[in-house]
């Protein structure tokens, strides 16, 4: 491997573990547990839930604008990233389990198998096929997509906040609670429904449009 590969493969597993690190924070908030906390009943149904309804849209996404549209193939690469890291952890509990025979494959029989090889083998092309840019030295780079990933995961995160005072102007969705979770020796705070963390209304979301700028092409 050359210096510039390792370079590379270096950048590509900071970001990978920057989403994971932020996947568990929201996920823990949300669910108000670890992974390993999960019965198998709730690991299944997270598995479920994570493949068919969170990460097979943000991969149509980054599939629909591959090579088409700069700004929102950027957005459905790092949003593929957050949710497809999360889903590849849920299925490496599911094996832990396994091998350490707290659990057998009759526990998770009801997994739907050969659907969620398919969409892992599609994260996996994705996270191939990250958009790559070319610094000043010539060198590919994953940096729109390291840029990218810290403003998206900052965005998603700032549906939570650890200042009460400020929490209590924020204007609640219709149907939702507020919701308070322990992390890290901090109380967050946030609204959520049904289990599922909400947008304030004033929610701001996140934009990547200044990147066109910043991209000297491959």
């Amino acid at each position: 491997m050359s210096k510039a590969q390792e370079k590379l493969s270096e950048q590509y597993s900071r970001i990978t573990q920057m989403h994971r690190e932020a996947s568990t924070k929201f996920n823990v908030l949300a669910k108000g547990k670890t992974i390993q906390e999960y019965t198998n009943e709730e690991l299944i149904n997270n598995i479920i839930t994570q493949t068919d309804l969170v990460t097979k849209e943000e991969l149509i996404e980054f599939i629909d604008n591959y090579d088409l549209d700069l700004i929102e193939e950027l957005d459905g690469a790092v949003d593929s990233l957050y949710v497809g890291v999360h889903l590849f952890d849920l299925m490496s509990e599911v094996k832990r389990r396994v091998a350490n025979g707290v659990a057998s494959q009759e526990d998770f029989k009801t997994l739907p198998m050969r659907r969620i090889n398919f969409i892992m083998k599609l994260c996996n092309f994705v996270f191939e096929n990250l958009p790559l840019d070319r610094g000043e030295d010539g060198e590919l780079n994953y940096d729109l997509v390291e840029e990218a990933s810290k403003r998206i995961i900052e965005n998603n995160l700032s549906k939570f906040t650890t200042d009460q005072d400020d929490f209590e102007h924020w204007k609640a969705p219709e149907g939702a609670v507020a919701t308070q979770r322990e992390f890290e020796g901090e109380t967050y705070y946030f609204f959520s429904q049904d289990g599922k963390v909400k947008k304030q209304r004033d929610f701001v979301p996140v934009q990547l449009g200044d990147f066109l700028e910043k991209f000297n092409g491959y």
